[in-house]
């Protein structure tokens, strides 16, 4: 978590009624200073997926702006999540859109019926198949 803009993320979020707050880092120091501020939980970055139990994170905030923290912030993220990207001041960014935008994929022996998935709506919004 950069210093200024995470933990002002923090703060910000438990004003605005956030009910559980979880911080990731690689500082041990950080996430101390994290739990101090009213973070429900903290976890280190190697273990994250085991501390939200593959459930995916309602909200994700990224505040270090890399593409390997956004890239292990998006994994982090339920399908349908938010995902805010916080301070991108680098000038290169690349966003893995695949994994951020698919729920479901579709091989060739299942293109009719991913086609008819999306006819019938609920809230499919293009179909990817790999042919």
């Amino acid at each position: 978590m950069r210093w200024s803009t995470g933990l002002v993320s923090l703060l910000a979020a438990r004003a605005f009624g956030a009910p559980r707050i979880v911080v990731v880092d690689v500082d041990d120091f950080c996430l101390s200073v994290a739990k101090d501020l009213g973070a429900f939980a903290t976890s280190k970055v190697s273990t994250i997926n085991e501390a939200i139990g593959g459930l995916g994170i309602d909200v994700t905030l990224d505040c270090v702006d890399f593409n390997k923290t956004m890239t292990t912030s998006l994994s982090a993220t339920r399908y349908g999540g938010k995902e805010c990207l916080e301070g991108m001041g680098h000038c290169d960014i690349t966003i893995p859109l695949i994994p951020a935008s698919a729920r479901y994929g579709f091989y060739r022996k299942q293109v009719v019926d991913a086609f008819e998935t999306s006819a019938r709506g609920n809230n499919v919004v293009k179909v990817m198949s790999n042919l």
